[in-house]
């Protein structure tokens, strides 16, 4: 019973998790006034990865399917990663963008090792399935 409460807080918190970095995501599509000519191409390109993503994850959680998660991941895990690079890009590789830069690159691997979490779940369920 307990199992199950907590499966669903963190489910709950994967939905909120995901409708906010779809938030940020839009949110960062709005910002290219501030953004060099020459990165802006790259910033919208991972503002709409980031967005998709989300969308993709949001969407999986609140269905219960395994392939939104599986598909939206690696997309949220390396737009993340290139926010980083770009963030770092732009100050120069300046001391003060470290922490956002490392931020990023956290969350970014955090949601690469969640997929690598999915991508187990995926390969047991024929399993589960066979022995029913």
């Amino acid at each position: 019973m307990i199992v199950a409460a907590m499966q669903g807080v963190g489910r709950g918190m994967r939905v909120a998790a995901y409708a906010l970095a779809l938030a940020a995501g839009v949110v960062l599509a709005t910002q290219l006034d501030d953004i060099p000519g020459v990165v802006a191409p790259l910033w919208y390109a991972m503002t709409a990865e980031l967005a998709l993503g989300s969308l993709l994850g949001l969407i999986g959680q609140l269905s219960r399917r395994w392939t939104g998660e599986f598909v939206g991941l690696p997309l949220m895990g390396s737009a993340l990663v290139g926010f980083g690079i770009l963030q770092a890009n732009l100050y120069a590789w300046a001391l003060a963008a470290a922490p956002s830069t490392a931020l990023l690159w956290a969350f970014g691997l955090l949601m690469l090792s969640r997929w690598r979490d999915v991508l187990l779940m995926v390969r047991a369920a024929p399993q589960r399935e066979a022995r029913r």
